[in-house]
């Protein structure tokens, strides 16, 4: 497993993980469904939302399989693929 901690600055309570050249526009992707999930998706890019708009505490991690962890002490999970 791949993994790293990173300080992100969310400004309009979002950041986004996306190839440099990556040509999705995540614009139109934060329909009602995704914004209630606070996780939109377009080609080559995700847009996370957040519940501050401010620097916030990320954890990354890449799988290539499905996690077996237990995710009830976490306050939200929301799972994508970078495909």
């Amino acid at each position: 497993m791949k993994a790293g901690n990173f300080e992100i600055f969310a400004d309009y309570f979002q950041f986004y993980l996306q190839d440099e050249a990556a040509d999705g526009n995540l614009q139109d992707a934060w329909d009602k469904n995704a914004t209630e999930r606070m996780f939109a998706v377009t080609h080559g890019a995700v847009g996370i939302g957040t519940a501050r708009n401010m620097d916030v505490s990320v954890t990354l991690q890449l799988l290539d399989r499905a996690p077996s962890r237990d995710f009830t002490t976490f306050d939200h999970v929301v799972e994508g693929s970078l495909l």
